[in-house]
């Protein structure tokens, strides 16, 4: 076999074994006179005989051959053998017919046959290789019988190498020798039982039924020998050398042989699997209960209780299963089938009762007489097969868990394609309540009618599938209200999918506020809102595409449910004659969308980016809705403080006949007289104003004084300042009764979709139900888990109450210029690294202090860090300058002066965004010295009217070309087109907050194109949250909790990693 190993493994890749369906005792008659042929007789190894092709005479001694008429390997092996005559040999006729003749064979030992499939393989991979093999696989000058062991010996070998062998004890001679044999489990059994199916019948006839296993062992025996015969050398064991050198042992005896056997029988019983055969639907056995026993409450009932026929039968290395019959059943196979039922039983829990009466019966087939001492109750059935009778709530059980519990433990379940599931799809159909198409004020508040359907279709379980049009209104409730999954329909038995039904009940519990979630479907009335909150509700329960569970509507509330955008209003309405600015494409849609909105009394956000007009449109919908008379009192507008004056600005401009109110400032009015000048009309006029301008620290440092107004509308602008709802301002505002909300925003979502959560909540109070809820069905899977369902829900969800367009969309039309973002990454000053490496350093010693404020300590640092990163005198508050000896020494700084003069020199204006108000006046000095112009810093510490006029004077030509804010001051609510460059000297870690910012300059009005700075300090926390931040603007992705507070919920390790300051970040020669 040394020699045979490389040319057995060479057939295989032949793809021998594919070829197997083609070898049927054909013939071939391509070159040579003669054949081989082999018998394998029940003694063991092979004898191999010569047959001439013309007349099919047998040849009776090598002498008759000449060369050429065999294969020169056939002639090699046949010449080196004695001829004797064997015995009779069952061979056929060419007539047909089989007779036992006297045939002279060389005869070969086992070791010799395997040696021989070698030296046969190889030439058989030379014929095909050169084309002379034909088509079915068959080699010239050998029977098909021959060829058939070279592919068994080639499976053979490729199971040895897999190491799917055991060992066996054989007694020979009063002497023990182990044997290789092959596992008898295994898919490698499978590929056996295929080679039985198509064993030559010249094999059997000569070598008995048994003969491929036969064979087949002896091959895995000599073949593995032969391998470790190459790859081992010395052996310590004496029956380890004796398995591997396939010689005799002296430490067998019965303990081994009887271990071994156990061993084998071990790993049969793993071979063999129980299956579980169900019958049709239609093969339903139907007997008649006992009627139950009549009380007063309590009615005799009695009726047909349905069952099917579970039937356990036995497969053997996964072949044809066999009926179990208890009667015939050999003491091995039962207790298989007993320890299989065991398993069965844990794996199925819902089977624990049929157990007990199929282990009754399997113990007492062998012996009927037995039955006798059994009740026949105890006894699962008279039919000679195992199995057991299932009841129509087991049965669903099966269908719904028990068959794929049994298949992951390892069991056969075979169900027939008829118990398919038959999917119901149910539509609950939506009619305002004395609406007809919904055309009333009543918004999210109108009152609905349901109205339920339920249909079929499926996979066409039990021809369920074509039955949909003869379902009566009393079967149609029936299967809404249907608790078991096994239901009856004209006459047949189904699988119902519970899903969507299950999905109807949860959504009609949630919209009635019903506990009991099987409370019976039917007719009720809620409100939209009711709805909306189900949706939200029910969000987790997600249902398939093919279970469908949908709810429609007529009308406006069409609109609200079928979850998908309405951009285009279906009533577009013409700009009031009132509005003095001729109004962009977008601008016309989103006056028509907030009309519609207002019409139906529904809450809306606004969220077109920033620029793109957002307080036009609303001050066109308070021109509109006087003009069609549909105004039910004055619009308070709450506002940052920054943006208060833009509003009086605009509506002078563009709707200069609104009265409007800035609440805010010098010359307030007192409370009682603000009430009526709301309410009645400002004193010397008898005008009630239109619109009333606020602020949020008004409101909420004297929230009483806007409680006693009814207002029309309320207007939070720049909405996100109201996202935390446990706010002081953000309560205040959500206290102020109005019969609309409308929130204007460009970034509804910031950082958390907690803050969608609470913009929608301020637009329509209470829709999406508690924030707990929304927190746990939405905002968590989508956050933590990147929910991609849950994602398309939200969007469903919240679509039909968001109107939300970007500046760079093609269907805005702007024509901006063009915007281009440039991160710079710049290095640290060997003083900055100094600090930076030091505080660090102390900031861990700190931490490990008992007793210390962790959260505290770890914010105050951040922003310790960040003044670092800026500049040294910015940290160290010491009032040195920013440069030293001429020189810069912060490389931040001094790009940003490069930037600078760049600009000026094009003739660019340039506006810093600094979230340090005190590092901004340090600049501005420098600045101003360097470049010879002035330098104005714009910050909360500056009254309105100051702020106002700076970015006025900004703005006019001859104004200064550069600015300097503070982002919360200047990152909201102004204009200031006039510049084209933008810096961020440091970063606020918010994109959102960035963006704001920089729309500033690129907005409607910016006619030239705008550079975006962005700088980051190289190998500092700078640069590894700015990385973090830009992977993750998208909110699907985004774990980043809101501001920097996350940031402090990091462990030790963690926030070491963050903060430490990596090699090679420096500037070298930065300072000298």
């Amino acid at each position: 076999m040394c020699d045979a190993h490389n040319s057995v493994s060479t057939l295989a890749n032949s793809s021998a074994l594919r070829r197997l369906s083609g070898v049927r005792g054909k013939t071939s008659t391509m070159g040579y006179t003669h054949q081989m042929h082999v018998v394998a007789p029940t003694s063991g190894g092979l004898w191999l005989w010569v047959e001439r092709v013309a007349g099919h005479g047998v040849v009776l001694d090598i002498d008759e051959l000449e060369s050429g008429d065999l294969p020169a390997v056939c002639m090699e092996i046949l010449g080196s053998r004695p001829w004797r005559n064997r015995g009779g040999m069952w061979l056929a006729t060419p007539r047909g017919r089989v007779k036992e003749l006297p045939v002279p064979a060389v005869a070969l030992t086992p070791e010799e046959s395997v040696g021989l499939m070698g030296a046969l393989c190889e030439y058989a991979n030379n014929s095909i290789s050169s084309g002379q093999g034909t088509k079915s696989g068959l080699i010239d000058g050998l029977g098909a019988e021959v060829t058939f062991l070279m592919q068994l010996c080639t499976f053979v070998e490729e199971a040895v190498l897999a190491g799917r062998v055991m060992v066996r004890m054989e007694r020979v001679d009063d002497q023990w020798f182990p044997r290789w044999t092959l596992s008898p489990a295994g898919d490698h059994m499978r590929v056996l039982q295929e080679f039985r199916t198509r064993v030559p019948g010249v094999l059997t006839r000569n070598g008995g039924a048994d003969v491929v296993e036969r064979i087949a062992d002896e091959f895995a025996h000599w073949i593995a020998v032969a391998h470790l015969r190459r790859e081992l050398g010395d052996f310590t064991s004496d029956f380890v050398r004796a398995l591997a050198t396939g010689t005799a042992t002296r430490r067998g005896g019965a303990s081994t042989v009887v271990n071994l056997g156990q061993w084998r029988r071990e790993a049969e019983a793993q071979a063999g699997q129980l299956v579980f055969l169900l019958s049709t639907p239609s093969e339903v056995q139907e007997e008649q209960e006992e009627p139950e026993e009549e009380t007063g409450d309590n009615p005799a009932v009695g009726g047909a209780a349905p069952s099917w026929w579970l039937q356990i039968a036995y497969s053997l290395n996964g072949g044809p299963f066999e009926p179990l019959n208890p009667a015939t059943m050999d003491e091995e196979l039962r207790e298989q089938v007993i320890r299989g039922l065991y398993r069965a039983e844990e794996a199925w829990k819902e089977f624990n009762p049929h157990v007990r009466s199929l282990l009754t019966w399997i113990n007492i087939g062998a012996n009927p007489q037995q039955r006798g001492w059994w009740r026949p109750e105890e006894l699962p059935s008279e039919q000679p097969t195992l199995g057991t009778n299932l009841d129509i709530t087991e049965l669903a059980s099966f269908l719904e868990e028990g068959a794929q519990a049994l298949r992951e433990a390892g069991f056969g379940v075979m169900i027939p394609r008829e118990w398919g599931k038959v999917r119901p799809q149910v539509k609950a159909t939506a009619t305002p309540v004395g609406q007809g198409p919904g055309s009333g004020k009543l918004g999210m508040d109108q009152l609905m009618n349901f109205s339920w359907e339920v249909s079929l279709g499926g996979d066409g379980a039990g021809g369920a599938g074509g039955v949909d049009g003869d379902l009566d209104e009393a079967t149609r409730q029936e299967l809404l209200n249907a608790a078991e999954a096994i239901v009856r329909i004209n006459g047949e038995y189904v699988f119902l999918d519970q899903e969507a039904l299950s999905a109807a009940r949860k959504w009609f519990a949630e919209v009635t506020k019903e506990q009991e979630q099987d409370a019976p479907v039917g007719d009720v009335t809620v409100s939209v809102r009711d709805i909306v909150e189900a949706d939200l509700l029910s969000a987790a329960e997600v249902v398939d595409a093919d279970h469908e569970f949908r709810v429609v509507a007529d009308g406006w509330v069409a609109r609200l449910l079928d979850g998908e955008a309405q951009l285009d209003p279906p009533e577009p309405v013409q700009v009031p004659a009132a509005v003095r600015t001729t109004l962009r494409d977008h601008q016309r849609r989103g006056l028509s969308w907030l009309a519609w909105m207002h019409r139906h009394r529904i809450g809306a956000i606004l969220a077109d980016d920033m620029g793109l007009g957002k307080t036009l449109q609303v001050l066109s919908l308070l021109a509109w809705e006087r003009e069609v008379d549909d105004c039910e009192g004055p619009t308070l507008v709450v506002a940052p403080t920054t943006v208060v004056e833009a509003w009086r600005a605009e509506a002078a401009l563009h709707v200069p006949s609104l009265e409007v109110l800035v609440d805010h400032g010098s010359g307030l009015l007192a409370d009682e007289e603000f009430g009526d000048a709301t309410s009645r009309g400002l004193e010397g006029t008898a005008k009630q104003p239109d619109l009333v301008v606020t602020t949020y620290g008004r409101v909420a440092r004297n929230t009483a004084r806007y409680q006693q107004v009814q207002w029309g509308r309320v207007v939070a602008d720049e909405a996100q300042a109201i996202k935390n709802p446990a706010t002081k301002q953000s309560r205040a505002v959500r206290s102020l009764g109005a019969a609309t909300h409308i929130a204007l925003t460009g970034t509804p979502v910031e950082n958390r979709l907690s803050d969608l959560y609470a913009i929608m909540d301020f637009a329509n109070p209470g829709i999406f139900g508690s924030a707990a809820a929304f927190q746990n069905r939405l905002a968590i899977p989508i956050e933590r888990y990147g929910d991609e369902e849950a994602k398309r829900r939200l969007r469903g969800l919240v679509q039909p109450f968001i109107l939300r367009r970007l500046k760079g969309d093609a269907a805005i039309g702007l024509d901006l210029p063009e915007k281009q973002d440039i991160v710079e990454r710049v290095p640290l000053s060997r003083e900055q690294a100094a600090l930076y490496e030091s505080f660090i350093k102390d900031m861990e010693m700190r931490l490990q202090l008992p007793g210390g404020k962790r959260r505290a300590n770890i914010l105050g640092a951040l922003v310790k860090i960040k003044q670092i990163c800026n500049h040294p005198a910015h940290f160290a508050g010491d009032g040195s300058g920013i440069l030293a000896d001429g020189k810069h020494r912060s490389a931040k700084i001094e790009r940003i002066f490069e930037i600078t003069g760049q600009a000026l020199e094009q003739g660019k204006k340039v506006l810093m965004f600094t979230q340090f108000p005190t590092f901004g006046k340090m600049l501005a000095p420098e600045l101003q010295s360097t470049f010879g112009v002035e330098v104005p810093v714009l910050h909360g510490g500056l009254s309105r009217a100051k702020r106002t006029q700076m970015v006025r004077v900004f703005q006019s030509a001859d104004g200064p070309p550069i600015m300097i804010l503070s982002v919360r001051a200047g990152g909201t609510g102004i204009t200031l087109t006039e510049a084209s460059v933008v810096i961020h000297i440091d970063r606020w870690w918010n994109p959102a907050v960035e963006d704001q910012a920089t729309d500033r300059a690129y907005r409607i009005g910016q006619n030239k194109s705008v550079e975006v700075y962005k700088l980051v300090v190289q190998g500092t926390i700078d640069e590894r949250i700015h990385d973090i931040i830009m992977s993750k603007r998208e909110l699907a992705g985004d774990i980043v909790g809101a501001g920097e507070g996350w940031i402090a919920n990091l462990d030790d390790a963690e926030l070491s990693e963050l903060l430490q300051l990596r090699e090679s970040t420096q500037l070298e020669d930065n300072d000298g």
